[in-house]
């Protein structure tokens, strides 16, 4: 047994493939590789340090620990905004059923180390926001869009809406997350959310609490 850490405070990102199950081995290896390769790109043109990232894989996505210095306005912006360029390089000679898309969230919350990963309410919360219904069903109605990112409300309250980033705060929508025994209120973004088709945006429109 590994000795049990203080708890603390980070910077979690979570992150998963779109779609992943569909897939037949071959495929779900090259999605992983894809997917890796995609957010290392992201990382090092962001300049983070993301060999300094505490991951864990889950096949089709990964939990990261950040540490202390990596600069939360720079993960939630500049590094998110990399992925979509990259997820929009590499599927532009795909078929549509062949792109690959991910669902992110993002929370800073509380963990302690523990044998078999990370315990705390930090990891069960990214982890239940990445898996809601609002999240999923955002990536699935918008098909022109390569990611979808869910935000906790205190990263929307302490970076996005004091205007520490180039995301604009009118450009989330806030929905509500009701996942197993977590339940609150999140921030969705869409990368070029505007400029999707109209009807695309109906449907974003339609989620539960609308566009705060």
């Amino acid at each position: 047994m590994k000795p049990v850490g203080p708890s603390r405070r980070r910077l979690l990102v979570a992150a998963d493939a779109v779609g992943y199950g569909r897939w037949h081995d071959y495929q779900q290896l090259a999605i992983q590789r894809h997917m890796i390769d995609i957010l290392d790109y992201a990382a090092a043109m962001s300049k983070l340090r993301r060999g300094t990232w505490e991951r864990q894989a889950v096949g089709d996505g990964e939990l990261a620990v950040l540490p202390e210095d990596e600069p939360e306005h720079i993960v939630v912006d500049t590094f998110i905004r990399q992925v979509d360029v990259a997820l929009a390089r590499h599927n532009t000679l795909l078929l549509p059923e062949a792109r690959l898309r991910l669902r992110f969230a993002v929370h800073f919350g509380r963990i302690m180390p523990g044998d078999n990963g990370y315990a705390g309410p930090g990891p069960v919360e990214v982890s239940r926001m990445l898996n809601s219904a609002p999240l999923r069903r955002a990536i699935a109605e918008i098909p022109e869009a390569n990611l979808a990112l869910m935000v906790s409300g205190n990263i929307f309250k302490d970076t996005i809406e004091p205007l520490h980033t180039t995301l604009r705060p009118a450009e989330f929508y806030r929905v509500h997350v009701m996942e197993k025994e977590f339940e609150a209120d999140a921030w969705l973004w869409i990368p070029g959310l505007p400029y999707l088709t109209a009807s695309g945006i109906e449907d974003i429109a339609q989620l539960p609490q609308g566009q705060d």
